[in-house]
């Protein structure tokens, strides 16, 4: 649960073993060169805001939505290796102004950026989400199916390789639809954690698949730090980013806690 007042601040640079976590903007040049200290990340892996869908992700405009998320992705690419990939979890959404088929709009500013296409991950959840706006218009007799899946958009410069011994485990998630269910705290309306967790399965599964053991992992939107859980569980470093410093509370205890 996040603390009424959080102890981090703007700023703060949180070393958690071998893993870096940053309360800063993962839009800004200087916050992502002083998290990655010259190194050099091998993937980003990561869940970002989904366009005006929460209180705590609003933008003006859809296209200043994406020109955010493109500034993300390039920082990524100025400190990565020649062996980087995304793999980037994502839906499509429907707000005042329109509806948006982000998972396409971002498979396009991937491609611009100059990474290959790799996979299109279905992330199929149990049951759908049936207590939202979009799900309420069946009702006036609009349909609009319920969310039932989200995609993880895989892309990169070069096929990366796994730990072959992981290959016996990797065979349990071989198709390309993972059934994982979503974080019951999930509410915004509640005060339990973060409104929108990261299930740590997705990023554990994702790194377990693309990279080796010690890769650093660059989360730019770190939330509650599921990708920083899975990247311990994995022997990854995380390299992480969250502007919110009662999330990096979160993550730092959740941290404390897992170890």
């Amino acid at each position: 649960e996040p603390p009424e007042k959080a102890i981090s601040q703007l700023g703060d640079l949180w070393e958690l073993g071998e893993h870096r976590l940053l309360c800063g903007d993962s839009f800004s040049k200087e916050c992502v060169e002083s998290l990655m200290n010259g190194n050099q990340a091998h993937a980003l892996i990561t869940s970002p805001p989904y366009y005006n869908a929460r209180m705590y992700s609003v933008w003006d405009s859809f296209d200043k939505y994406m020109a955010d998320m493109e500034t993300c992705v390039a920082l990524f690419s100025d400190n990565s290796s020649e062996y980087n990939f995304v793999c980037w979890n994502i839906c499509h959404i429907r707000d005042k102004s329109g509806a948006f088929d982000i998972p396409a709009f971002t498979s396009t500013m991937l491609h611009k950026r100059g990474l290959e296409f790799f996979e299109r991950i279905i992330w199929r959840k149990p049951g759908g989400v049936f207590d939202c706006p979009r799900s309420m218009h069946i009702e006036n007799g609009h349909y609009f199916p319920a969310y039932g899946y989200e995609d993880i958009l895989v892309y990169g410069k070069k096929h990366p390789k796994f730990e072959v011994r992981d290959k016996s485990e990797i065979r349990e998630w071989q198709i390309n639809v993972w059934d994982v269910p979503s974080v019951s705290t999930n509410d915004e309306k509640s005060n339990e954690g973060h409104p929108a967790q990261f299930p740590v399965k997705i990023p554990y599964q994702l790194m377990k698949s693309y990279s080796m053991d010690h890769a650093i992992i660059y989360e730019p939107f770190n939330g509650s730090g599921s990708t920083l859980i899975a990247c311990e569980m994995t022997n990854r470093k995380c390299y992480a980013i969250e502007i919110e410093p009662r999330y990096i509370d979160v993550a730092v205890k959740r941290w404390q806690n897992y170890t």
